[in-house]
């Protein structure tokens, strides 16, 4: 780790251990253990949650991608924390400290458009727009059918979330409807 990544020092500091040794879940937990330790109510809860967003922003200002992307994946799922949510979906539109992966960064997205994000909104709709005009109907199914076996099963990316299965599911059967 170089001394210049002071954000990964911090988290590094405040987890114990290397970041890149843990993985989201137990950065979650090791997080919950300090804000315990710390008798933390809902004010301090939110500072925090900005205190590691800003981190994050560092991290990838410094060019610690995959760091960025376990901070920002915990504060995405575990805080429900929309700017998390949208910046997962511009790592994955874009393949920063990720595969590129545009179907995981709709559901990204989607989960911040839902909490009023309307960046997140705009570019979950351009995603959708842009494979449902150039791809044939059959491949645009599956990448819809993709996202919802993610959210139904759970993936590396998308946590397990019976009712976003059952959104893109709706949305797959009113394509699939409107191509009839």
């Amino acid at each position: 780790m170089d001394s210049e990544n002071t954000a990964e020092v911090k988290i590094s500091e405040l987890l114990g251990e290397a970041l890149d040794e843990l993985e989201p879940p137990e950065i979650y937990n090791r997080f919950m253990k300090h804000l315990v330790a710390e008798g933390a109510d809902e004010d301090a809860l939110a500072q925090f949650c900005l205190d590691m967003a800003q981190l994050s922003n560092q991290l990838i200002a410094e060019r610690c991608l995959t760091g960025a992307y376990k901070i920002t994946r915990v504060l995405a799922e575990y805080w429900q924390y929309s700017e998390s949510q949208n910046l997962l979906g511009v790592m994955f539109s874009c393949g920063a400290g990720v595969e590129q992966d545009d179907a995981v960064a709709m559901y990204w997205f989607n989960k911040a458009a839902d909490q009023g994000h309307e960046a997140a909104k705009v570019d979950c709709e351009g995603i959708y727009n842009a494979y449902k005009q150039n791809l044939s109907h059959d491949d645009f199914d599956d990448v819809l059918h993709a996202v919802v076996t993610m959210c139904e099963n759970g993936s590396v990316y998308i946590p397990l979330d019976p009712a976003k299965a059952e959104y893109w599911l709706d949305r797959q059967t009113a394509e699939n409807r409107e191509a009839e």
